[in-house]
């Protein structure tokens, strides 16, 4: 049994919507430490250093990169809390700069969170074939059964998906937290590896820092499940500057212990090191370990990636600018229709067969939410001033602005050290406006047969 709402009904609640007022903090945390903790800190250390050949340049990459995401978070809150309706970044940006807008970065956004699941699918199964060989053979099938058993888990109700969501990122917190201990009680490494460049570039450094705060990406996930919270106006502060200070603090201590028991370019010879600390801690079952941690870290991403986009076909859809069932939403509060769009999308993308391909979509594409983000932010500030802001940036207007700076500078770097991920973004932007503009001329001879 399912509930439609009305594309223009008002301010969003239960009765009206079908989304159930359940979660709180500890879902919230779960799923921006979820998002956020994937196999990327798993490999990007030693592909950092060979791009860094510095120990203090690496570790403050680590801490700018967290304080970047703070920054984001600051904006995030305020815009997630005066405006508390689903949708994600697209709803904010709509606000501030119309259905065009909106429509480009959401459906954008829907691009993004399907390649993220895909990519980590992928990701899922390369370490699933540590621990069991066989796996790789079958990649694609079991790809697809892992973003299918996730879809049922979800599609049986919101509780459920939560429940799943707050587990897997327990686990997967305490597996890197014991990671870090473990490490702390080896010794030294010493070996000479292959030599690595001595010279620090710029190239090198935007390439490094790219990785990094890629690493760090999924923190506003939260945000987006914002009509779904019980007290909106507190929590979405605290989950966003929760996530992002809990897995910065993470993050900085694996890269500190990996720096204690490896030099710079013995972890640049290591393809996955922190893999290396396992096999050292565990010995001969050390390899099938790494899969286990890798494949656990990655399925949480995946949960969490199911859990929020289909509430971005759902505002799309509650706004006209998606078909209607979008705002389809059962009993049990799940969007279930959209929710499959989504499992159906990234199962496409699974097909490709590509981590690479599917991984540069999501880094096209990510970049370019929060710099919409960041200008929603200070339109809406110069548009509507009398706006209630139950949170108020913190040092307005000045580390907004570093923020829309920092964002700005990542995204023009992108274009210019990385033109492959910059055309992908462009392209990304090209194939979204002209569906909607197909869409919107149907709507609109549609609507002049009808009158």
């Amino acid at each position: 049994m399912h509930r439609v709402i009305p594309a223009n009904s008002g301010a969003p609640n239960t009765d009206a919507t079908g989304l159930l007022r359940i979660l709180g903090v500890v879902t919230g945390l779960a799923v921006g430490v979820g998002s956020m903790i994937g196999a990327g800190i798993l490999r990007t250390p030693g592909t950092i250093a060979q791009l860094i050949p510095s120990f203090w340049m690496i570790i403050g990459l680590w801490i700018v990169a967290g304080v970047h995401s703070l920054l984001g978070a600051n904006v995030a809150a305020e815009l997630f809390t005066e405006v508390k309706q689903a949708g994600g970044v697209y709803v904010p940006v709509r606000r501030a700069f119309g259905n065009v807008g909106g429509a480009l970065i959401g459906w954008t956004d829907i691009i993004n969170q399907g390649a993220s699941t895909a990519a980590g699918a992928l990701a899922g199964v390369d370490f699933l074939a540590l621990a069991w060989p066989a796996a790789h053979d079958r990649m694609l099938q079991i790809a697809v059964a892992m973003i299918l058993g996730l879809f049922l888990i979800n599609v049986v109700g919101v509780r459920e998906g939560r429940a799943a969501q707050v587990a897997m990122t327990a686990a997967k917190f305490a597996i890197l937290l014991i990671i870090v201990v473990g490490a702390l009680l080896l010794p030294p490494v010493s070996f000479a590896p292959t030599p690595v460049a001595t010279m620090m570039s710029l190239a090198g450094t935007v390439a490094a820092y790219q990785l990094i705060i890629g690493v760090y990406s999924g923190w506003v996930n939260p945000a987006y499940l914002v009509e779904e919270d019980v007290a909106p106006n507190r929590n979405v502060p605290r989950v966003l500057f929760g996530s992002v200070l809990s897995v910065a603090v993470v993050y900085i201590a694996i890269n500190l212990v990996l720096l204690r028991i490896f030099s710079v370019p013995a972890l640049a010879a290591l393809q996955i090191p922190v893999g290396t600390v396992i096999g050292r801690l565990t010995g001969s079952v050390g390899t099938a370990l790494l899969g286990i941690t890798g494949f656990l870290l990655i399925v949480g991403n995946c949960n969490a990636g199911l859990m929020i986009a289909p509430r971005i076909v759902f505002g799309l859809s509650r706004d006209g600018l998606f078909p209607r069932w979008g705002m389809q939403v059962s009993r049990s509060g799940t969007p279930q229709l959209a929710l499959t769009l989504i499992a159906l999308l990234s199962v496409v993308l699974v097909a490709t067969g590509s981590f690479d391909a599917a991984f540069r979509l999501v880094a096209a594409t990510g970049v370019l939410t929060y710099v919409a983000l960041d200008l929603a932010f200070f339109a809406i500030r110069l548009r509507e001033p009398a706006l209630e802001r139950p949170f108020r940036a913190l040092g307005y207007p000045w580390l907004p602005a570093a923020a829309t700076l920092l964002d700005v500078g990542i995204f023009v770097a992108i274009l210019l050290f990385d033109p492959v991920s910059g055309l992908m973004t462009v392209g990304s932007l090209i194939v979204v406006a002209a569906a909607w503009s197909v869409i919107a001329t149907l709507r609109k001879n549609r609507s002049k047969r009808l009158g």
